[in-house]
């Protein structure tokens, strides 16, 4: 049995629809095309499948993390992108090659989250947000699209399920 990423994650991902939705999906298009003109086109499907093979990577528009925490070393200047699974998250450094690092992403604790200014349909797929997380007295933020964000959510417990306001 297939299943959309959209029905596994707990958060709320809101649908599209009426005047709101054309306008939601009107200015990610708009957002896309300036991307296609800018870089190349990479972005992924506004509700992909989850993998049969869960250690697969799921086709989800990249997060990224950055701040400060034990388990980051300090090469990492910067945000690093997100490449999550049916199972975890990993980061790589490029700068010096090494193996994917698996994020701990049970050991985080979700703070609070910040949305889009745009007023329509806020926890839209697409719509870019920030989490804000603590791992003891160090803060980190990941940010990137709603459903990459929810799945992330899923693999790290956070908000007992509830999706952050």
């Amino acid at each position: 049995m297939t299943r959309r990423v959209r029905e596994v994650v707990t958060w709320t991902v809101q649908r599209r629809r009426g005047v709101k939705g054309a306008l939601s999906w009107s200015w990610d298009v708009a957002g896309a095309l300036v991307y296609v003109r800018a870089f190349e086109w990479t972005k992924h499907p506004e509700d992909p499948v989850c993998p049969a093979d869960p250690g697969k990577q799921l086709k989800l528009d990249p997060a990224f993390i950055r701040g400060h925490a034990p388990w980051m070393p300090p090469e990492w200047a910067g945000p690093r992108e997100i490449v999550v699974t049916g199972e975890v998250a990993t980061t790589t450094s490029h700068a010096l090659h090494t193996a994917p690092q698996i994020l701990p992403l049970h050991e985080l604790e979700l703070i609070t989250a910040h949305g889009p200014d745009r007023p329509w349909f806020p926890k839209c797929a697409t719509a870019e947000w920030e989490l804000v997380l603590s791992h003891g007295n160090d803060v980190v933020w990941i940010s990137g699209p709603w459903l990459t964000l929810a799945w992330l959510g899923l693999l790290g417990c956070w908000a007992a399920g509830r999706s952050p306001s």
